[in-house]
């Protein structure tokens, strides 16, 4: 009997230990899963965080070179005075250009045989002018590009002065272009396009058109084959 006793003693001691040791497995497994998830939790969002900052580090980086590249201006430290013509005729477009690209001038064509009863001294087709270009980009060490922002026409209706008849008009030259080319003093003259080069004779000096550099500066409208040139005394 009391070796039974003892048995059942032995064997309720037993199932105790037993019922403890499972009591405690159970929350330590918890506890890990726990501690994995918050450290899976955490990591993600520190990755997230990482990938977000260095997207914005690259939106920076490419906002600051877009504005680096529209920020650019003309290798001019101030404004100077072109002029486009031919020669023949009363006519010309003189252009005040500045370094940031916005520009200024007139335009006149004088027709004093194109003449009435109320404007019998005749006509003038005039255009007084103010405008930007934009977007100036370095070509090359002679060269720079630019686009035609806009331009505005003072000149609105038809006058009649002093038995002269005024006439609104587009500026010859600039109207209708969109890509000019900036040209500095340097640029070779073999390497110009003949259309822009047709326009130097009458607006320049012996010096400049007997040199193998432009010699001054050019504006060149591409699209509508028009060139403006300084005149420079002598050839630098």
């Amino acid at each position: 009997m009391k070796r039974k006793t003892a048995w059942m003693i032995g064997a309720i001691l037993c199932a105790g230990c037993l019922w403890g040791c499972g009591d405690h497995t159970t929350p330590t497994t918890e506890t890990t899963q726990e501690i994995t998830t918050t450290e899976e939790v955490t990591t993600e969002a520190a990755t997230t965080e990482t990938t977000t900052e260095a997207t914005e580090d690259t939106e920076s980086d490419t906002q600051a070179a877009s504005e680096a590249e529209s920020s650019e201006t003309l290798p001019i430290n101030e404004a100077i005075n072109m002029t486009f013509a031919s020669g023949v005729g009363g006519w010309s477009t003189e252009l005040t250009l500045n370094p940031d690209g916005s520009f200024n001038g007139n335009y006149h064509d004088s027709e004093m045989g194109d003449n009435g009863d109320d404007y019998p001294n005749g006509s003038v087709y005039i255009a007084t002018f103010t405008g930007h270009f934009s977007d100036i980009q370095k070509v090359n060490d002679y060269t720079y590009s630019m686009k035609l922002s806009d331009m505005n026409v003072e000149e609105k209706e038809e006058k009649i002065e002093d038995g002269v008849r005024y006439i609104p008009s587009d500026v010859y030259g600039i109207s209708g272009g969109d890509t000019f080319y900036f040209y500095t003093k340097d640029a070779p003259v073999a390497e110009l396009s003949e259309d822009f080069l047709s326009w130097r004779m009458a607006v320049t000096s012996e010096a400049q058109q007997s040199a193998d550099t432009l010699s001054g500066y050019g504006l060149y409208n591409e699209k509508e084959g028009c060139g403006f040139f300084t005149y420079e005394e002598s050839a630098e």
